[in-house]
Order: structure tokens, then sequence, then C-alpha cells
């Protein structure tokens, strides 16, 4: 009878058990129970054959000859098994990263950058039958201001941090979210979670996405902080319009003045505010009380008003959206930005169409409203 002999290489084994561990992904406790068959010896305890196992792994030793294997240093490729573990653990948490946004996709949304609600995504859902997930948010995310009829079908290739801030889609890179946050955001409490993306964002290229994501997340701040205003059972009436003091949002109606105070009037009632300012500070407009007394209650004295570069927040139809009118041509403060975030925090206008003139006028831009 013919009988086949093997012999057993000991480098050869040493580079196969460290292929399947760090190439191969496969689990410690196979390549382990590899070498650990080469080490059949007595003389020496388990406790030790595990360390000569981790010494091979890590590359500081090798097992040389046929059959017979003696230990000697390596050291021509040494890795540390702390970075395989380091590493799989990244992949694990990624994985489960991935797992969390199919399941929670909305909470892979920035509500400060989507401009919508994200409470709106449910009556999408219900409207159009789509399923929930990553790709029934995007199409929700990216249809034009809630028409859903033409949804936007974008490939995650393109949900870069650049193009991603237009509606908030950037948390769906699983590996972004892994740097930021190291664990699925819905183990992520939002304070935590928008307080990390506000310093990561703060040190981002400034573009027009982060300046008004940055600021109306800063506007949301300051509304929890301060609580009701101040005046917020005040009921609006019609006389508001004639009461020459600023306000705090009695009506999505109004005016900003230089100095960052809001001034509530009704839809339409912009003159009319205008000309009770006009006549109680006259000075402030380079007029004199006589001048100002003569004014009639026109279209003219809420231009007086924006010429002086007063932020006018109007609507051209009564269905329509309040916006901000600013003068192109006198630069907008600092208190004025401040006041129109807030505005949007108080009246809940998540969207960017209403701030837009107020973004270009703060980059010296010189174009026209909508």
């Amino acid at each position: 009878m013919d009988y086949l002999q093997f012999k057993v290489d000991g480098e050869f084994v040493c580079r196969l058990a460290r292929t399947w561990f760090w190439d191969e992904n496969r689990p410690y406790e196979k390549c382990e129970e590899l070498l650990l068959d080469c080490l059949n010896t007595d003389e020496i305890t388990l406790e030790e054959k595990k360390e000569i196992v981790i010494e091979i792994l890590e590359g500081r030793s090798k097992l040389v000859g046929l059959n017979t294997f003696q230990l000697i240093d390596d050291g021509e490729n040494v890795r540390k098994l702390s970075e395989k573990i380091k590493e799989n653990d990244k992949k694990n948490l990624i994985h489960e990263i991935l797992v969390d946004m199919e399941r929670n996709p909305i909470s892979y949304v920035d509500k400060y950058a989507a401009r919508k609600e994200l409470d709106d995504y449910e009556n999408y859902l219900k409207v159009t039958k789509d399923k929930k997930s990553i790709d029934s948010v995007v199409r929700w995310l990216y249809s034009n201001y809630n028409s859903w009829k033409n949804s936007y079908s974008l490939n995650k290739e393109q949900l870069d941090m650049e193009f991603g801030l237009r509606r908030g889609a950037y948390l769906m890179n699983a590996h972004l979210v892994y740097d930021l946050f190291g664990k699925p955001l819905s183990d992520v409490n939002e304070c935590e979670k928008y307080n990390k993306l506000f310093q990561y964002l703060e040190h981002s290229k400034l573009s027009d996405e982060i300046f008004f994501r940055q600021n109306l997340y800063l506007a949301y701040l300051r509304k929890q902080q301060s609580g009701s205003p101040k005046n917020a059972s005040i009921k609006f009436e019609r006389e508001v319009c004639y009461i020459p003091e600023h306000d705090e949002f009695v009506s999505p109606y109004g005016l900003i003045d230089p100095d960052g105070n809001y001034y509530s009037c009704g839809f339409g009632g912009h003159a009319a505010k205008a000309y009770a300012i006009i006549k109680k500070y006259p000075e402030k407009f380079g007029m004199d009380v006589k001048a100002a007394n003569s004014l009639l209650v026109t279209a003219d004295e809420s231009e007086i008003l924006y010429e002086k570069g007063w932020v006018i927040v109007h609507n051209k139809s009564m269905m329509g959206d309040p916006y901000f009118k600013v003068n192109p041509d006198v630069e907008i403060t600092d208190q004025q930005i401040k006041k129109a975030f807030d505005y949007m925090a108080h009246f809940g206008r998540m969207d960017m169409r209403c701030i837009t003139n107020v973004i270009e006028n703060a980059e010296g831009e010189k174009e026209n409203d909508l």
C-alpha cells in the first residue's frame, strides 16, 4: 500500500494565518486554532502558546522548519492587533449605522438645513404611498417645496457635503456619521447631535447653505432659551398698524429696523405702520415734524423706510408666504440678519426662500428680490 506523506512548512502556515486574519477578516479564533495546532508541545502552557500566536499574527515572530518548527524573530511587517480590532470595530459600527439609517432614515436629516418640517415626511408617505426608506426621504427632501408630483431623483453618490447640505441630506453618509458620533444617530440625543453638527460646520468652508443652516440653528437656540415672547398673548388687531413701537412678532408682516427691532403690521399695512413711525421719529428720516405731519398714508411711506435700509417683511398675495424685501444698495446689519432668522424660528419658516435676499445682501450681492 502506498502512503501519502505531507510536510508542513512553518513559514507557510504563518503566512496563511496572517492572510486569514488581516486580509480575509476571518475570526481570530480560527487563526489562533491554526497556529496552536503547530505548537503541539507540553513544554509551554496554553497561555504561553497564545502569546506566541499573537506575536506571529503581529509579525514579530514566525515559525520556520518542516514538520518540526523553531520560533524565531520576524519583524518584516509588524502590525498591532489593536489596529485590526479598531478597524473591525469601525466596520461593525458603520454597518450598524447603515442598518439604523434604513430603519430610521429621517434621523439622518439635519432639520436646520432641510428647509422643511421633518414631521411632514409622514404626511408625504401617506399621500404618495411611498415606503419609509433612505430613497423616499431623499425624494421628499428634494421635491419642490412640498410638491410631490415631480419627485427628485438623486444618486447616493451625489449626497456629498456640498450638495447634501442643500436639503440636510449630508448625514446620509455612514462614514461621516461615524467620524462625528461613532455610533448610530438613534443613539445620540438631539442636543448633542445638533451642537456637534454646529461645531463641525463652523470649521467648514462658508457657503449660502452653511450660512443659512448655522443662523437658523442659533435662532432656534435663542427661541428655546428666551421662551415665549413678552407679547405672545397679544391678539393681533388692525390697530397694531398704527402703533409706532416695536414688538416681538405679533404679526408675520412687518418691518425690521437697522437695530434689529421688529414692527408688526397687517397684510398690506406697511404704509400705515411706516407713517406712524415717521410721525413719531421724523428726525431719523431727515424730516421735521411739519414735513412728517404733511405725509399721507400711501405706499411711499414704507419706501422711505426701505431706502433707509429697513427690511420689509411682506407678501405679494394673501395666499403666498411672507418674504424679506431688502434694499440691495444698503448694507444689511448683523442685527437685522439675526432678527430675520429669529423670525423664521418664531413662525416655523424652515424654507430658504424667504431668507434669500438677506443672505445675498449679507454677502454684498446686488441682486433683486425673487
